[in-house]
């Protein structure tokens, strides 16, 4: 009887290493929405400064690197929205905001928030920049990781802190199999 229970701890602890050696394959989570398209417009309005600097790289990091083209425009129109602002001390410094029905986006808002991200100097795009790519990653579909060198980590500014400055294989594996 000892053989069988030893095989079974064997073929248990086989069979966890196997499961758990396939989830770090997919080190992304969703958020179980995305858009019907992989061409995403953003409406960059109420964006400025080092903000509207940080946001382009974002973008262009989004595009060159997935399967998704982002652009950005100055109107109204697309269901994803970026502003910056004052929000005061929310707890949160960047956030975004959705709507979606039957596993699609309706309308995002990403939101950067001033009082925890000044923004108020050129040094301080490439943190902006990470900020920003994380909360396009909501808005597109990437929920949130437990792994601090990604971008899709809780908080962009410790992934950032940690040496994240653009999107990583795990956010480009994740938006490409969204789209």
């Amino acid at each position: 009887m000892k053989i069988v229970h030893r095989f079974f701890a064997a073929f248990v602890v086989g069979t966890l290493i196997v499961f758990a050696a396939q989830l770090d394959a997919n080190a992304y989570t969703t958020t179980g929405c995305k858009w019907g398209s992989g061409t995403i417009k953003v409406d960059t309005r109420y964006v400025n400064g080092h903000f509207f600097t940080a946001i382009k790289q974002a973008i262009s990091n989004y595009t060159s690197a997935t399967d998704v083209t982002m652009s950005y425009v100055d109107a109204s129109g697309p269901g994803l929205k970026a502003q910056n602002a004052d929000y005061g001390y929310t707890g949160w410094e960047g956030k975004a905001d959705w709507t979606c029905a039957l596993g699609r986006y309706i309308g995002v808002t990403a939101k950067i928030n001033m009082t925890y991200l000044p923004g108020t100097s050129s040094t301080d795009v490439p943190r902006l920049k990470v900020v920003w790519l994380h909360e396009l990653g909501h808005s597109i579909g990437l929920g949130h990781v437990s792994t601090v060198k990604r971008v899709m980590y809780t908080s962009a500014s410790t992934a950032y802190s940690n040496g994240v400055r653009s999107l990583t294989s795990d956010e480009i594996a994740g938006v490409n199999a969204l789209y």
